[in-house]
């Protein structure tokens, strides 16, 4: 009855059935080729190599199939269309805010299954990345469901070992403050950054020439960068 409506309100049934076949189509052609044509090369990182190219493809062609198929629907009824889109649009308000948000992080690649990551209080690793969230496998066994929205709005940090990790000598220039207690104060700031990776070796020198040393790790430039402004404004506000 409601399929009625809509066809008779400019909707072309000849338009949505078109639209379809291209759809079963294009999830056929991805579904055959995942499924029969990827296993049959080798194993390990040329096979995820492929399987990464093969999701950026699969996720642009639906994404213009999408763009495709609202501008038809427009042509067809732009009434009709736009009302569709907000009711879908606000039916679907969780879904959607999470699912876009992983879809750029998965077509981003920077986390896979066993990463060792930190998000707020939770250590652990991660066992599935899903459409909507990303799960973590705590040191307890415990399985914790981030949904991908919290990603955009808490740190979500990847660890890893001290042989993977960069460093950067850091140096301030300091003024009259008590050297102990800024020692002190660096130690803990160190360790509370959310940017930087806490090692057992890392320095932190005080110079007699008023200048302070610190040797810092984190998992790539942009973090060290952030540990950086982190520990400067630590600094100024001591």
């Amino acid at each position: 009855m409601l399929s009625n409506r809509l066809f008779s309100l400019g909707y072309g049934l000849d338009t949505f059935i078109i639209l379809l076949l291209i759809g079963g189509v294009i999830f056929g052609s991805f579904y055959l080729v995942r499924h029969y044509i990827v296993p049959v090369f080798e194993t390990g990182k040329k096979n995820a190599k492929i399987e990464l190219f093969l999701f950026r493809l699969e996720t642009i062609i639906w994404l213009l199939f999408a763009f495709f198929s609202i501008t038809q629907f427009l042509t067809e009824s732009l009434f009709v269309t736009a009302a569709l889109l907000l009711v879908v649009g606000l039916i679907g308000f969780n879904f959607w805010r999470d699912f876009f948000p992983g879809l750029w992080l998965r077509l981003g690649n920077k986390y896979k299954v066993n990463d060792p990551v930190r998000f707020m209080n939770y250590i652990g690793l991660i066992s599935k990345i899903g459409t909507t969230s990303i799960h973590l496998k705590t040191k307890d066994e415990e399985i914790v469901y981030i949904p991908f929205h919290k990603l955009t709005s808490e740190l979500f940090v990847k660890r890893q070992a001290k042989g993977k990790l960069m460093s950067k000598k850091i140096v301030y220039q300091i003024g009259d403050i008590d050297k102990e207690k800024l020692l002190s104060a660096v130690n803990g700031w160190i360790q509370e950054c959310p940017w930087s990776i806490p090692q057992s070796d890392y320095v932190v020198n005080l110079q007699s020439d008023g200048f302070l040393n610190i040797t810092v790790y984190a998992v790539d430039e942009y973090s060290l960068t952030k540990t950086e402004f982190y520990l400067q404004n630590c600094l100024e506000s001591f």
